[in-house]
């Protein structure tokens, strides 16, 4: 059975790569709006976004276990590449209260839901400015 840790605050670096993941998802919500769906050039660029927020995930985890004093397993660090929305929530429940595990789930669902009206906020404007391609 794993350890749990007592409560550590996030290091400056975690921060920042949590900071970087959002930016990269509300990146890759508008800039689709300016890539016709279906092309080669909106493939790729999920493709290298899905990519940047499973790196971003993973770096996460290791500078989170770190402070923590956390040694993930092998199959964890690979879970969190391969299926991050359902190795991350193992990996919070395995270093934090169960309290603190669902805070910490349901303020993510939160800040998701937050970005995606950013983001449509920002696509509804730049289409009205007719830059942004909506139903192409």
């Amino acid at each position: 059975m794993p350890r749990r840790v007592s409560a550590v605050a996030a290091p400056r670096d975690a921060r920042l790569v949590g900071l970087a993941f959002w930016a990269v998802m509300l990146g890759s919500m508008v800039l689709s709006a300016f890539v016709a769906e279906r092309s080669a050039a909106h493939e790729g660029l999920q493709i290298v976004c899905g990519l940047a927020t499973n790196f971003l995930a993973y770096v996460w985890v290791i500078l989170d276990s770190r402070a923590r004093g956390y040694v993930p397993s092998h199959t964890l660090k690979l879970g969190v590449i391969l299926f991050s929305p359902i190795a991350i929530p193992i990996y919070l429940a395995r270093t934090r209260s169960l309290g603190m595990t669902a805070k910490i789930i349901g303020l993510f669902l939160l800040k998701f839901v937050g970005l995606l009206i950013v983001a449509m906020l920002l696509i509804a404007g730049l289409a009205a400015a007719g830059l942004a391609h909506i139903g192409v």
